[in-house]
């Protein structure tokens, strides 16, 4: 539920500078936008699927089995996302075009589309690692995390926009700023391990119960 909330407070942010763009850009931000939408979809089934299993098998106190599914999950995804992104890159006129958009405003969406493109794979990674911490019971690091690349994203988007004057190319050279942190940190917090510890149920003597 926060990181929800932080997700949508970050994105009126952004929206912010998208307005100050003009309707071109208005137009093209949210074509563009409504397509990572539906490439989100994915990486969220994957997020949700490896954090209930996650969850199990930590009640269960099987850490093993939560290492070794993340592995297989891994090697599910990233070639799944390799193809997505591919799709994604080659596509992007005749998707951004789905939603009417034309002349400048399509250029600009085509371009915010090829740029993020080879981003997504890592970002598809990034959600499998946060699943696992979310699923552990690690709750507080996922959110923090989470916070942190959107905080990073909408002090780029406006550094960006409003110091280096980059116009619309400001708003999707941020996602993926935002991405890299976000996967870095993940991975900091899974190889360091605390992430082990967090299981809500506590396994002891069977007359502790």
């Amino acid at each position: 539920m926060v990181q929800m909330c932080i997700v949508s407070g970050g994105n009126v942010l952004v929206q912010k500078v998208t307005n100050s763009l003009g309707t071109v850009a208005i137009a093209a931000a949210t074509a563009a936008g409504r397509i990572e939408n539906y490439m989100f979809i994915p990486c969220q089934g994957f997020n949700n699927g490896v954090g209930t299993f996650t969850g199990q098998n930590m009640g269960a106190g099987n850490i093993d089995r939560v290492i070794s599914g993340m592995k297989k999950t891994l090697k599910i995804v990233v070639p799944l996302a390799f193809v997505l992104a591919a799709a994604l890159f080659l596509f992007a006129g005749p998707l951004v075009s789905v939603f009417g958009v034309m002349d400048d405003a399509l250029e600009l969406g085509e371009m915010h589309l090829h740029f993020i493109a080879p981003f997504f794979v890592l970002f598809t990674a990034y959600m499998v690692f946060a699943g696992v911490l979310t699923g552990s019971g690690d709750v507080l690091a996922s959110t923090s995390i989470t916070l942190s690349g959107l905080a990073l994203r909408v002090i780029c988007a406006n550094v960006f926009c409003y110091v280096f004057r980059w116009g619309f190319r400001s708003l999707y050279y941020a996602i993926p700023v935002g991405w890299v942190l976000c996967f870095i940190l993940a991975l900091v917090r899974y190889f360091g391990g605390k992430w082990k510890s967090k299981a809500l149920v506590k396994h002891g003597r069977p007359d502790e119960a």
